[in-house]
């Protein structure tokens, strides 16, 4: 090997981030509320989002506080800047970078869709999307030490497609107002100033092209803090303790 590469290896393992591989034992604070965001797109051409007005008028909160949580977790590396954390029964894809921060993280994802056509044109479909995402990002204060910040979201869209309009035969059979949830998104006129949860009538053209389209996403998200120290706990009796630890709050 030539000097100037092996004067290049040696650095680089010299300045390599510690290896947290080991058994570990995480505090982690009480899990934050969600804050959630939402959204709704229509082709409706006479209904909209409820205004405040027009919402229940009722207010409910409530309030929650619980002490930390204790549980294990195990790392193994896996190469010079990845690993592996495992808490539970759950398992978690880690990262490193120059400066010896850990990010391990896991995004699960699931789709489905449902068609339902009929043979004089009607069609109707429904099609759902969720994601969740958990990430642990961690800070190695020291080779026996980390702090920072466990975090998870959420996205979830739905969406929905109606023929505008069918024949009276068929209205017999699936309903005047088809299939589509539009009532519990979208309000209209009642005809005497107020407002009614909108619908998709059989006999009127109540969008704005050829069928009726509604889409509604909700994004969440929270963080709390988290912070470890390496247990002298031997990986191979992993097994055996991995599911010990102390839940949030009481009982």
């Amino acid at each position: 090997m030539p000097r100037g590469s092996l004067v290049a290896l040696l650095l680089a393992a010299a300045c390599a981030p510690p290896a947290p591989d080991g058994v570990w034992l995480f505090h982690m604070e009480a899990e934050a509320e969600e804050a959630c965001t939402s959204s709704v797109t229509h082709s409706f051409l006479h209904a909209w989002e409820p205004d405040e007005e027009d919402a229940d008028p009722w207010t409910d909160s409530e309030g929650l506080t619980e002490s930390e949580s204790l549980f294990l977790g195990l790392v193994t590396s896996t190469g010079p800047d990845t690993a592996v954390l495992v808490i539970g029964d759950e398992t978690f894809l880690g990262t490193t970078g120059d400066d010896g921060d850990w990010a391990f993280t896991w995004t699960g994802t699931t789709a489905s869709s449902a068609e339902s056509s009929h043979a004089s044109g009607y069609l109707y479909t429904d099609a759902s999307t969720r994601t969740d995402t958990r990430t642990w990002d961690l800070v190695l204060e020291s080779e026996t030490r980390f702090t920072g910040e466990a975090s998870w979201g959420s996205s979830s869209t739905e969406s929905w497609t109606e023929s505008d309009t069918w024949s009276e035969e068929l209205s017999l059979e699936i309903g005047e107002t088809g299939r589509i949830p539009v009532g519990g998104y979208l309000v209209t006129t009642d005809g005497a100033g107020g407002t009614m949860a909108a619908s998709n009538h059989y006999a009127v053209l109540d969008c704005s092209i050829g069928d009726c389209t509604l889409e509604a996403t909700e994004t969440c998200s929270a963080a709390s803090g988290v912070e470890g120290d390496l247990t002298d706990l031997d990986p191979d009796a992993w097994a055996g303790v991995r599911d010990a630890g102390q839940a949030a709050g009481a009982g």
